[in-house]
């Protein structure tokens, strides 16, 4: 899996937020589960970049 692919997914997932937001106001609950999953997805992105780079060094 690419950068450039979870990238793709990151935007996605961004946009479904978006709408999602705009069509109703998130509860608190789904708020922070949002603001997790960014914490995670970031952290995967993060590692698998950092070991992609050390894997070739």
């Amino acid at each position: 899996m690419e950068v450039s692919d979870l990238q793709e997914d990151y935007d996605a997932v961004q946009k479904e937020i978006e709408e999602s937001s705009e069509l109703e106001p998130l509860e608190e609950g789904r708020r922070k589960l949002s603001v997790v999953m960014k914490i995670i997805l970031w952290i995967v992105i993060f590692t698998l970049v950092f070991w992609s780079v050390a894997w070739f060094y």
